[in-house]
């Protein structure tokens, strides 16, 4: 089991929410209005940083689709680990 006290390595990265925004005609403004989401709570998608469980389960509804759909794990080199 890892080290509690060690950084994670790991971030999620939100590219796949953008690409199917587009192939969905959407835009951030419509995410942020049709789905309740908060213009910071996109701001932080958009810098690849955490949000809440609910709004990416908001973001899945709306768009109609699973969290994979919308992010991937990526493996973060040890320059990006804060």
């Amino acid at each position: 089991m890892p080290n509690n006290n060690t950084q994670l390595h790991i971030k999620l990265d939100f590219t796949n929410l953008w690409k199917l925004l587009i192939d969905k005609q959407k835009k951030k403004e419509d995410l942020k209005r049709d789905a309740g989401i908060s213009a910071a709570s996109v701001a932080r998608l958009n810098k690849g940083e955490n949000v809440n469980t609910e709004t990416l389960l908001r973001i899945c509804q709306y768009l109609e689709c699973g969290i994979a759909d919308i992010c991937e794990v990526k493996q973060i080199n040890n320059n990006e680990v804060k």
